[in-house]
């Protein structure tokens, strides 16, 4: 393998790695696709928060559950791989005490994000569940009018309205039934603060396991800058 051309630093090891620990090697994979998942969805989120755009709101609904969907995937793979993990974070020195206790509050299911985050996988994010989404749908009998899909002049930038206010229903009972657009934003970027804070956290701690796991293993740390004194 060749790292990309935009790589500035990379830790490398020789093949034999995986022959001599490959069930290690194989979690280690894992994280990397989990913190992988959790880095492009927290950059989608933010985009999401901080867009001008007319579908701000349906965009950072739809991005929020996608992230805190995520995070909870994350956080579940941690939890069950969490001894070795730990272990491997503390012997990257990268783990502060502030970290391994912010990630102690979200194994242990106390971190104010916990709730929002177990509510969003278990019947929203990956599954929109028949029935929570059936209780949000129903009072929209009551709406003078539906708005099921909109789009913009060219008809480009469909965005599912109704689905996205059955979504904010879901996620939001108690906001939603008499907010306006003000209120409704407001609980979005609160709810999206408290997942993103650990969204943060397990991030950081999965990067810190795989340092660890590279100072475990002697893998080599090489930039560019040391690659090209060496031709």
């Amino acid at each position: 393998m060749e790292p990309s051309p935009e790589t500035g630093y990379w830790f490398e090891s020789d093949p034999d790695l995986l022959a001599t620990d490959f069930d290690t090697a194989l979690v280690v994979v894992r994280i990397g696709m989990a913190a992988t998942a959790l880095s492009s969805g927290f950059s989608v989120a933010w985009a999401a928060q901080t867009s001008s755009d007319s579908g701000r709101e349906t965009g950072a609904i739809f991005s929020f559950v996608t992230v805190a969907a995520y995070t909870f995937q994350a956080i579940d793979l941690v939890r069950s791989e969490m001894l070795r993990l730990r272990a491997l974070a503390q012997l990257s020195g990268h783990a502060s005490p502030a970290l391994l206790a912010e990630i102690d509050k979200i194994e242990a299911g106390t971190h104010v994000a916990c709730p929002v985050l177990d509510r969003v996988r278990n019947t929203l994010g990956f599954h929109w569940g028949e029935d929570v989404l059936r209780d949000a749908l129903a009072p929209f009998r009551m709406k003078p009018s539906l708005v099921w899909v909109e789009a913009d002049a060219v008809g480009h930038n469909v965005v599912h309205r109704l689905a996205s206010e059955v979504l904010a229903q879901a996620l939001f009972p108690d906001v939603y039934a008499g907010a306006g657009s003000d209120e409704m934003q407001n609980a979005i970027t609160e709810a999206t603060s408290h997942v993103m804070s650990a969204t943060q956290v397990a991030l950081e701690f999965m990067n810190a396991t795989v340092f660890g796991y590279m100072r475990m293993h002697n893998a080599v740390l090489k930039s560019r800058q040391s690659e090209a004194g060496s031709t």
